[in-house]
């Protein structure tokens, strides 16, 4: 093998973060009904984890000083204020809530205050969008073909971070 080829391997756990700034339509005083309407798709971010892994996610979120978890992680506002291991069966329960229903039941007028709302895409959308093929073509200047790669690929979840 030369050193130009890359041998064949398996990676079999791997993840991609993709920035992408955008304006979404999220804004005050429309928010909650905007989230209303994308229920149906997005759920609250920790709804993918299991009950095994909440509990050191929630432990990390207290990185953050109390007003910036908040700010950052806006659900942990409906947690109570203990040790992440006693907030375990209270995120269970948000979990199962659809993206506007926290809203709904902690601030009551139905209104999130500003931070960075995270939202995961449904699980059954994303199967519904397998199976799928990473592919990869690559062209000289004249138009050939030089290198073609294709290997099958699984999506296990579709995270937002919406900033204010």
């Amino acid at each position: 093998m030369n050193s130009m080829q890359i041998p064949d391997t398996t990676v079999a756990q791997h993840f991609t973060i993709l920035v992408y700034p955008f304006r979404d339509a999220l804004l005050r005083p429309q928010r909650l009904k905007r989230l209303q309407q994308i229920e149906a798709r997005w759920r609250p971010w920790f709804s993918r984890l299991g009950r095994a892994d909440l509990k050191p996610t929630l432990d990390d979120t207290q990185f953050f000083l109390p007003y910036l978890r908040t700010l950052h992680f806006l659900e942990t506002a409906l947690l109570p204020i203990n040790d992440a291991s006693q907030q375990v069966t209270r995120t269970m329960q948000l979990a199962s809530l659809t993206a506007d229903e926290p809203a709904d039941e902690f601030y009551g007028q139905g209104e999130l205050p500003d931070g960075v709302l995270r939202l995961t895409y449904d699980p059954e959308h994303v199967q519904a969008l397998h199976p799928l093929q990473l592919e990869f073509e690559r062209k000289n200047t004249q138009g050939k073909l030089v290198e073609q790669f294709s290997a099958p690929m699984h999506l296990c979840w579709v995270d937002v971070a919406l900033f204010p």
